[in-house]
């Protein structure tokens, strides 16, 4: 045990905990971004075109 109560298990989990935790918040602001941009494109869209188009589906995390 370390002085301040943290064991070697846990200071090998922390960097990778850290590691996902980043990686998480990388694809969110990534799905995010693409959201924004298809729907940016069926608006731009959907007035000119014969056929209805519908609106893109907003990814699970925007709820």
């Amino acid at each position: 045990m370390f002085e301040a109560g943290i064991s070697w298990d846990q200071t090998l989990i922390m960097p990778l905990m850290d590691s996902l935790a980043i990686l998480e918040t990388y694809l969110d602001r990534k799905a995010i971004e693409q959201y924004k941009q298809s729907e940016l494109v069926w608006a731009s869209l959907a007035p000119h075109t014969k056929d209805k188009l519908s609106p893109p589906k907003q990814p699970e995390l925007l709820g």
